[in-house]
Formats: structure tokens, C-alpha cells, sequence
């Protein structure tokens, strides 16, 4: 047992989020109601495929029935926005009071990640950003540069515990 803890243990549970795929309106409404169904109190949904005016409707569905007290919303865009709309966009989702957004921006862009970072109505978590970051010193450089809110660790795509731990 690499990290024992009460989740571990068996004595708590670990809170998730229900993720909602992106496709059709339609679809992602029938996701989010069957997420808020099945007790979840937080969701997250992947965002950058459809309209983005669809996609402020299905947050706006979300918001008219429950405040930010009793379901945290969370976005990933995994990329979608360009550099040049990110802020706007950023700026019109900040409306719904969300919690984070995933990777606004395609990685390697670092520059614009760092203003993105700095600028946002709220907070900005890198994601595809980590992928491929191996060294220390790399991984350091990239944080310090940018200066994110949040990282999200996938282990398989970070280096396993060991890249995983070196980011934390």
C-alpha cells in the first residue's frame, strides 16, 4: 500500500466529480441530469466540441437549478480555445461561478498560459500541459513560468508515482 489513508482504510469515501462527456446538447443535458440524479456534487464537463453558446445553455441549465454552494461545476476544454479568444471566453464562464477550467489552451503555449493564469476570472488548471515534462528542473521551470491555480496528476501520463510526486 504506496499511500494509506482513511480511503485506503475503508474508513472514508473519496468525493469525485461526474464527468460529462462532450457530444450533442441533447446528450450532454441527458448526462448532467442523470449525474445530479445519482447524488453527485460536483460536475465536470468537457467543453470545446459543440457551440460554445450550447455549451454556456447546459451550464446555464445547471446554474437555474442549483446555486455554487450545492453543485461545483468544473470545465475542461482540453485545448479547444485559441489564444487570441481564451480570455473572452474565460470571461463569459466566469458567469456560472465555476470552480476551474482544464487547459484552456493548447500546450506549449506557455507564454499565454503564464497572462491566461494571471488574468482569469477564475482559476486555470494544467493538464495536457504536463504530459512529456520529465525532469525536475523542467517541471519547475514550467510551474514557476506559469504559475497555475491547479495541476491535475494523471500518473500513467506523468511518469507514474514517482513523475507524480516530483510535480507535487
Amino acid at each position: 500500500e504506496l499511500f494509506p489513508s482513511n480511503f485506503t482504510e475503508g474508513k472514508s469515501n473519496m468525493l469525485i466529480n461526474g464527468l460529462v462527456w462532450m457530444g450533442e446538447e441533447s446528450f450532454m443535458k441527458q448526462q448532467i441530469e442523470e449525474k445530479l440524479a445519482q447524488g453527485f456534487s460536483c460536475i465536470k464537463l468537457k467543453i470545446g466540441a459543440i457551440d460554445f453558446e450550447k455549451e454556456l445553455d447546459l451550464l446555464r441549465f445547471i446554474r437555474q437549478n442549483f446555486d455554487a454552494k450545492t453543485i461545483e461545476i468544473r470545465v475542461d476544454a482540453n485545448g479547444a480555445f485559441t489564444s487570441n479568444e481564451a480570455l473572452i471566453k474565460l470571461n463569459q464562464l466566469s458567469e456560472f461561478e465555476l470552480h476551474s477550467i482544464e487547459q484552456p489552451i493548447a500546450k506549449n503555449s506557455t507564454d499565454r498560459m503564464s497572462e491566461l493564469c494571471k488574468t482569469s476570472p477564475f482559476p486555470i488548471a494544467l493538464d495536457e500541459e504536463l504530459i512529456g515534462v520529465f525532469s525536475v528542473f523542467d517541471k519547475e521551470v514550467l510551474l514557476l513560468k506559469i504559475k497555475p491555480q491547479y495541476i491535475i496528476l494523471k500518473p500513467s501520463f506523468v511518469g507514474g508515482f514517482r513523475g507524480t510526486q516530483e510535480w507535487i
